[in-house]
């Protein structure tokens, strides 16, 4: 299972991959449940909804669209060594595939290099973005988000062609550049934010990335050091892993950081404001660190709540573990009963 999504009636829809025959055969499977957990066999045939595109398909990511339908984003393979292609797939509420969305209910776009699918998040005119690491095994891969319009099809008057990308290190350091993109959101405003790790190898410096695109795809100038901010962790190699987007469009981010010693690894919560710079109204001056005793912590997903709480799932000491953080303003909460007037 790689994704879940709670629809309008408390139901739990279940995406992820499964094995049909061999392990040369891997096919792309949803799951509909009932709020009791119960299998809804109404869905699909018997509750359960499958497809394959090529011989291999892995999936990454699910969202809701508002009127019911689910769209799947992953990576579709002929074999284990090709990583050039990714698709969106997208379901009818019933589980039916929608045959109106791309070619036969899915999209696939080839690259002509490797490249990945991490992440997949829709704007408020229906327009689907997925996002991943363009040029993988090179020595400076690149941020890239793609755009498609809501009938499945390349919006290419997104960045370059239905892309937008941006490469760490370009003109800096060495030759060796990490970059690696893990999570996408959307602001309130429309402009994208994508997260994930970059650093260089000779420096050995893996730190955390954030780049921003206006709507049209370019890059936003306004945002950090011109589009990009870096987030050092002082003494652990850090990545985002997940990014939430809060109503008033603050930024909140998950990550996992890691040192040389054995374990006791944090899980990092974070808010940003808008301009990029960490909120010194959250946490400790914008970032909150969470450990458990000699153990390390993983971050793999987060959520926002109706309510503002903040939750960050993930594994420590092989074991799942949930965390869930108050998101409200520590001052605000500890001095409500302090006034505060504005002379001169």
């Amino acid at each position: 299972a790689t994704g879940v999504v709670i629809d309008n009636e408390s139901n739990i829809i279940v995406s992820g991959y499964r094995v049909k025959n061999s392990i040369t055969d891997i096919e792309i499977v949803l799951v509909k449940l009932k709020s009791n957990g119960k299998i809804d066999s109404s869905f699909g045939e018997n509750g359960i909804s499958s497809l394959s595109i090529d011989k291999l398909n892995y999936t990454t990511g699910m969202i809701q669209q508002p009127d019911g339908k689910i769209i799947i984003s992953g990576q579709n393979m002929k074999n284990e060594y090709d990583f050039k292609s990714i698709f969106l797939a997208r379901f009818n509420p019933d589980g039916s595939i929608d045959s109106s969305f791309g070619e036969n209910g899915y999209a696939v776009r080839k690259f002509d290099l490797a490249t990945t699918s991490e992440s997949v998040a829709i704007q408020e005119d229906g327009k689907i973005l997925t996002g991943g690491t363009y040029n993988l095994y090179s020595s400076r891969p690149a941020y890239y988000i793609a755009r498609y319009n809501s009938d499945g099809s390349e919006d290419n008057s997104f960045g370059d062609n239905g892309i937008a990308s941006y490469t760490f290190g370009l003109g800096q350091g060495s030759d060796d550049w990490f970059n690696e993109l893990h999570a996408i959101t959307v602001q309130p405003d429309g402009k994208i934010i994508c997260g994930g790790q970059q650093g260089d190898y000779a420096t050995w410096s893996y730190d955390m990335g954030l780049v921003r695109f206006n709507q049209n795809g370019t890059l936003d100038n306004s945002y950090g050091e011109d589009g990009v901010v870096k987030i050092n962790y002082p003494d652990h190699f850090s990545q985002i892993i997940t990014l939430m987007m809060q109503p008033d469009g603050k930024l909140i981010a998950g990550a996992t950081a890691q040192d040389n010693v054995v374990g006791a690894d944090p899980m990092l919560l974070m808010r940003f404001l808008d301009n990029g710079e960490l909120d010194p109204g959250f946490a400790i001056n914008g970032i909150q660190a969470t450990t458990n005793s000699n153990f390390s912590i993983a971050c793999k997903s987060g959520n926002l709540e109706p309510d503002g709480k903040i939750i960050l799932a993930g594994y420590s000491n092989s074991r799942l573990l949930v965390a869930r953080y108050n998101g409200d303003n520590v001052l605000a909460s500890n001095f409500k009963e302090v006034k505060a007037i504005q002379e001169n």
